[in-house]
């Protein structure tokens, strides 16, 4: 008996389908710096999110709360971070050497991170689950053009640059 083939619709499952949307860039003011941060990290990280073009998507009023619990929790993070990279073992009860237990609470505030990445679009991949399209600018094919001007070859050398599609005759 021959295999069905399944079309795309089937194979999309019942996920819900977000139209993408683009998001014209603009200049969205950050708000005030939470009270506790004190990470510079999460100063510059608190700036940097406002500034960027994803902000223009947030609803500020709603979404305020979340994204002062995000920052608190990168702020969190950071400084968990440095301890556990600093401190990586600690003598236990027994005295035998085990790792810092202060490990669990980078790794749980990293997953509370993800979590807050997700919700508010933070990278790439989150943005186009909610069906957030940033676009790159009327320079991105000039810009995508410089970035890899050398083709590696097997033999380990590099190869000529790509042409240029515009002056390439046919």
């Amino acid at each position: 008996m021959a295999a069905r083939t399944k079309t795309a619709d089937q194979l999309a499952g019942h996920r819900n389908r977000v139209e993408l949307r683009i998001v014209a860039s603009g200049d969205l003011e950050a708000p005030p710096l939470p009270d506790g941060i004190e990470t510079p990290e999460a100063r510059q990280h608190w700036t940097s999110i406002w500034a960027s073009e994803v902000s223009l998507y947030w609803e500020p009023a709603s979404d305020l709360g979340g994204l002062v619990r995000y920052i608190l929790t990168f702020d969190a993070w950071i400084k968990a971070r440095a301890i556990a990279t600093a401190i990586p073992m600690v003598r236990g009860s027994q005295g035998q050497l085990r790792p810092n237990p202060i490990e669990s609470t980078v790794q749980r505030l990293a997953h509370e991170l993800r979590s807050f990445e997700t919700r508010y679009g933070l990278t790439p991949r989150d943005r186009v689950g909610l069906g957030i399209g940033i676009s790159a600018g009327d320079d991105a094919d000039e810009r995508t053009k410089h970035e890899l001007p050398f083709v590696d070859t097997a033999d380990g050398t590099a190869s000529e640059p790509h042409p240029d599609p515009e002056t390439v005759s046919s």
